[in-house]
Formats: structure tokens, sequence, C-alpha cells
């Protein structure tokens, strides 16, 4: 995995987005997503009440990204440059050059292809740009569309291997996948 600057990579374009770094811009559609509840049933986040909570969260993240921990991008439409959707690595591991991936949508712009693209983008990303040798990604067994997108990119599933014992009861419902380097330059790339 080659060393970056997260705060520096270009934005990423795909046919119809643009996935580019989160801004204080993106402040009332991300407070949507971080409190829509159906969303965060997934994912084990209390819903965001207070639009503060999501302005913290995206100081956090501007942080993050400085300190080269994570990448979480925004997702928008090429043509519409609001926000409908994130993407994220994150959890990187440097010693066997892996990252997990992360996303979520607003409701009314799911079904429609949007994060299969997206994460077309970003999974090309991972392996072309950071070289990463795999990307991870933890998914609630009851999220069928998300287990099935990860499907459709060769994720296979992966134990867990949790060393923390604290961690096995809130990851119990979730699924860990892994897509290897090898597998996505045998099968990618996604239309």
């Amino acid at each position: 995995m080659l060393e970056h600057n997260y705060s520096k990579f270009e934005p990423i374009e795909t046919e119809r987005l643009i996935i580019r770094p989160l801004s204080i811009d993106d402040l009332l559609p991300l407070h949507r997503i971080r409190s829509d509840k159906n969303i965060n049933r997934y994912i084990e986040r209390e819903n965001e009440i207070d639009i503060k909570e999501t302005k913290e969260f995206i100081q956090k993240i501007k942080e993050l990204t400085e300190n080269n921990t994570c990448i979480y991008w925004a997702i928008i439409f090429r043509n519409y440059n609001l926000l409908i959707g994130t993407i994220c690595f994150w959890n990187f591991n440097f010693n066997i050059e892996e990252a997990e991936i992360g996303y979520e949508l607003l409701p009314e712009f799911q079904g429609k292809g949007i994060m299969l693209e997206a994460t077309n983008g970003v999974i090309d990303f991972g392996f072309e740009i950071l070289k990463l040798k795999s990307i991870s990604a933890f998914v609630s067994e009851k999220n069928i569309k998300s287990i099935a997108l990860l499907e459709k990119f060769h994720f296979k599933i992966f134990p867990n291997n949790l060393s923390d014992k604290s961690e096995v009861g809130k990851l119990k419902e979730m699924i860990r996948f892994k897509l290897e380097e090898e597998n996505y330059r045998r099968n990618f790339k996604i239309a």
C-alpha cells in the first residue's frame, strides 16, 4: 500500500456521479442520512437529533482525513451538487494493506444503481491508487440489499476473527465480507 495524503485526492468521476470529499456544505443532507431510522437500523448508529452532532461529525471526518486514517466522500450527481449519499474507506490495516468500505444513501435514491456505480469507482480507486491488497465490509445480516451489492463485486464471506471479546456481542449479527485484490483483478469491472 502506497503512502498518500488522503486530503489531496482528486474526486472520483463515474458516468453519472462525482465522488468528492465531504464538506461543511453537505451538512443538511448528511444530517438527513445520519438521522434516518431506516439507514441507521443496519449500522447500530443512534439517530442524530441535533444538527450540531452532524456538524461535529464533519469536523471529525476532516481531522481523520488530514491524519490519513480515513477517506470519506460525498456522492453527488454530476449536474447537481447536493449530497445524496456517502462512501468511505476506514479502519485501515497497513500491515495487511486492507481497508474497510462503508456506504449509505438517502432512501429516495436507493434502488437506482447509484451505490453500484459509486462502489465500482471507489473499489477501483482502492486497488489502483491506494494499492490495497484487500477491502473488507461489515454488513448486518438483515441488510439484504447491501449483501447483494457486495456479492456483485465478488466479495466473499470471511471470518470476523474478533480479538476484543467486548465487540463479539455488538457484531454478532454482522457478516464480514472481503474482496481480495486477486479476485478483483479476475472479475472486475461492473458496468
